[in-house]
């Protein structure tokens, strides 16, 4: 099944369709037996229709690359942001007055990713669109980012700091643009900051 067609799985966590389906897996097993097929074969296909989700939910989250950068998963990861206003991210310490990502989330990112956290390896729950850049910290804007192989999480950093200098201190990018950077390819911009003069 092709990532198009994938439900992210923090969104499977939250919904009904498991308890739905098994209310309608009851009905249909309860139904008496003089009742006409057809009836029974539309209560069978609805209880199809609920556990699809479910059975989709066992596939994980698979990173996407950019030469030897690791990209998050665009379907269970397209980033998140939590303001557009340049003003407000450009505060000193700002950061530390909007970081909140508990353990138990942290938990389930690993889980999306079929990951288990290994020191100075793998991985820190990495915020897709960092907070420095406006992003926020839901679900869908964290991925466990490997420091190794490299480019990891310590390059990414380095992209991060540019950007956000480019927005506050030099006022040559907005802040959309800067969040836009980062959720197309943030590699692509690291190789930029390092090419050859």
């Amino acid at each position: 099944m092709g990532t198009q067609n994938r439900v992210p799985i923090q969104t499977l966590a939250s919904d009904q369709a498991l308890p739905k389906a098994l209310e309608m897996g009851c009905c249909c097993t309860s139904m008496p037996s003089e009742l006409p097929t057809r009836m029974l074969r539309i209560c069978q296909i609805s209880l199809v229709v609920f556990l699809i989700p479910w059975v989709v939910r066992a596939q994980e989250a698979h990173p996407e690359h950019h030469g030897r950068a690791l990209l998050p998963d665009p379907i269970e990861t397209p980033g998140d942001v939590l303001t557009t206003d340049a003003t407000t991210v450009c505060k000193p310490h700002y950061t530390e007055t909007v970081r909140h990502v508990t353990e138990g989330v942290k938990h389930q990112v690993y889980l999306a990713y079929g990951k288990k956290p290994k020191p100075k390896v793998c991985c820190e729950v990495d915020h897709f669109i960092p907070l420095e850049l406006g992003g926020s910290n839901d679900f869908r804007n964290l991925w466990p980012e490997p420091y190794l192989p490299r480019p990891g999480a310590r390059e990414k950093d380095v992209v991060e700091n540019w950007l956000h200098a480019q927005v506050c201190k030099a006022g040559t990018m907005t802040l959309a643009e800067a969040q836009e950077k980062i959720r197309t390819d943030w590699y692509a911009v690291y190789l930029a900051l390092h090419k050859p003069k």
